[in-house]
C-alpha cells in the first residue's frame, strides 16, 4: 500500500491532520487501533475557547474557534454549541483580557454584581472576572468522524489496526498487527498518550489522570473556570454539567493502556469535586451526582504540545497536554504545512522538541497549565 502519507492516529489531531493532507492532494492512509475518534478524543470534555495568555496559542485557539463556529457549513453538522466562558483569575487576567481583545477575541472584563448575578456565586474583593462572549463546547466524536469522512470523500483510507513506527536502515516504518509493514513518504505520529510507545523514542511525555463528573444542575449556566478554587464547570444541555479539576495534580499513569477511562467515580470523589465548586457557588452543594468518568493528559515539562520532526520524515504532534481537541483545527493545518513546507506557516512555529533542551519552555499567566 503505498502512501505520500501515513498517519498513526485517528482522534481530533489525527483527523484534522488527514483531512487537510487531503485537501491538499496527498494520498493520505490513517491507522488507529481503536478506531475513529475513540481514544481520550471520545473522552474529553469538548471545550472550545480562545482564552489562552500565550499569545501564539491564543492565535491558533482563535482560528479553531472561529472554525468551530462555522463547521455546519463546512461539515453539514452542527457540532458546537456557544455557551460563553466567565473566567476568575487574579491581577493576570487584565492583561490577559487586553491582549487577547488585540487579537480580536469577545472578552472583557466584568464588574462583580454581573458575574454574580449570572452565575449565583460569590466573588471577593480583589478577584478579577473575564467573560468571553462566543466560547462553547462541541461533541468531539462528531468532529473527529467529519474531519475523517471528509478526509475519505477526498480519498483517504482508514485502517483500524494496531502500529508502530521503527526504524530499518535508517528509514522510518510502520508496523502493523494485521496489515504487515506499511510505507510512505512521510509519517505522522498523532497518538496522545501512546507517544512513548509508537515512536522508537523517548520524549518528555508525562501521562496523567483526571476525573469528570457529570452533575444535575437544575439550571442552565456559561462554562466557568474558577483558578482560585482550581475548578470547571461546563453545561451540557439546561439541567446538567461536567465537573472537574482545572490542575488534575500529579496522578501519574505508568501505562495508558491499564487505564480504564470508564472507571466510575464514587460518590466519595464526586464530592470532592462538588465542594470545590461550593466554594464558590454555594447551590453545587445541592447539585445531584449522576456520573463519571476518566481520562488521560499526554503532558509535556511546560504543558504545551510537542509538533516538530524528531525522525526523519517523521512528523509528531504529540503532548497536546489537554489542548488537542480544541486546537485540533490549526493542529491540522500545523501538521500539513509542517509536511509541504518543512515548517508551519499560518500559526508560529513554536512548538519544536528543542525547547526543553533550550531552556526556553512557553510559560503561561497562570498556575493551572490547562489554562495555556
Amino acid at each position: 500500500m503505498g502512501s505520500d502519507v501515513i498517519i498513526i492516529g485517528a482522534g481530533s489531531t489525527g483527523s484534522s491532520a488527514a483531512y487537510n493532507l487531503a485537501r491538499r492532494g496527498y494520498k493520505v492512509t490513517v491507522i488507529d487501533k481503536r478506531g475513529i475518534g475513540q481514544g481520550m478524543t471520545a473522552y474529553s470534555s469538548g471545550i472550545v475557547r480562545a482564552f489562552y495568555s500565550v499569545r501564539e496559542v491564543a492565535e491558533m485557539a482563535l482560528y479553531s474557534l472561529r472554525f468551530f463556529q462555522e463547521f455546519n457549513k463546512e461539515f453539514g453538522d452542527n457540532a458546537f454549541t456557544r455557551t460563553g466562558l466567565l473566567v476568575i483569575a487574579d491581577n493576570y487576567l487584565k492583561r490577559n483580557v487586553e491582549m487577547l481583545r488585540e487579537l480580536g477575541v469577545d472578552i472583557e472584563l466584568m464588574d462583580h454584581e454581573k458575574a454574580k448575578e449570572l452565575i449565583d456565586a460569590e466573588i471577593r474583593e480583589g478577584e478579577l472576572i473575564a467573560w468571553e462572549n462566543d466560547a462553547g463546547y462541541a461533541d468531539t466524536t462528531m468532529v473527529a468522524n467529519a474531519f475523517a469522512a471528509r478526509a475519505k470523500e477526498l480519498g483517504a483510507s482508514f485502517i483500524i489496526d494496531e502500529a508502530h513506527l521503527s526504524i530499518v536502515n535508517d528509514e522510518p516504518r510502520i508496523i502493523t498487527s494485521s496489515h504487515g509493514e506499511l510505507r510512505g513518504d512521510k509519517y505522522v505520529v498523532a497518538v496522545g498518550v501512546w507517544a512513548n510507545k509508537v515512536l522508537p523514542m523517548e520524549l518528555p511525555i508525562s501521562i496523567i489522570a483526571e476525573k469528570t463528573i457529570r452533575v444535575k444542575t437544575d439550571r442552565g449556566m456559561p462554562i466557568i473556570f474558577d483558578t482560585i478554587n482550581n475548578f470547571y464547570l461546563r453545561p451540557e444541555g439546561s439541567s446538567s454539567a461536567l465537573l472537574g479539576d482545572l490542575d488534575p495534580g500529579l496522578n501519574i499513569v505508568n501505562d495508558a493502556d491499564s487505564f480504564n477511562p470508564l472507571d466510575r467515580p464514587g460518590m466519595d470523589e464526586a464530592l470532592k469535586y462538588m465542594e470545590s465548586a461550593a466554594r464558590r457557588i454555594k447551590w453545587a452543594l445541592n447539585m445531584g451526582f449522576m456520573d463519571g468518568w476518566g481520562g488521560l493528559y499526554d503532558v509535556t515539562p511546560d504543558w504545551m504540545p510537542i509538533l516538530d520532526e524528531p525522525i526523519r520524515n517523521v512528523i509528531a504532534c504529540v503532548g497536546l497536554s489537554g489542548h488537542g481537541f480544541k486546537l485540533s483545527p490549526a493542529l491540522g493545518i500545523m501538521i500539513a504545512e509542517t509536511i509541504e513546507y518543512g515548517r508551519p506557516r499560518s500559526f508560529a512555529d513554536i512548538f519544536r522538541l528543542s525547547r526543553f533542551r533550550e531552556l526556553s519552555s512557553i510559560r503561561s499567566m497562570y498556575a493551572q497549565g490547562i489554562l495555556g
